[in-house]
């Protein structure tokens, strides 16, 4: 099987708090072009990431359950920031 030159495809998700959003846009800005971006705001969504983020509300470390809910009813990739 031929190697590809191009890179697989790219998922993630992320949740995060008010007080982290510059980190968490930090690391999203080195994220190849055409990723797709799914994030949780733990607190309150950022206008810096607001385009992103597919919920908000409190949790633990892990997100709750609606997260996963919430990122599947999302729009797909064309619907994301494209980064690059």
């Amino acid at each position: 099987m031929p190697f590809s030159s191009s890179p697989p495809p790219l998922a993630v998700a992320m949740v995060y708090r008010a007080r982290n959003a510059a980190w968490a846009a930090a690391f999203l800005d080195r994220l190849p072009r055409g990723a797709d971006l799914r994030l949780w705001a733990l607190d309150r969504a950022v206008p810096a990431l607001a385009d992103l983020t597919v919920g908000e509300g409190p949790g633990n470390r892990f997100p709750p359950a609606r997260t996963r809910d919430a990122a599947a009813a999302a729009p797909g990739p064309e619907a994301a920031r494209a980064l690059g």
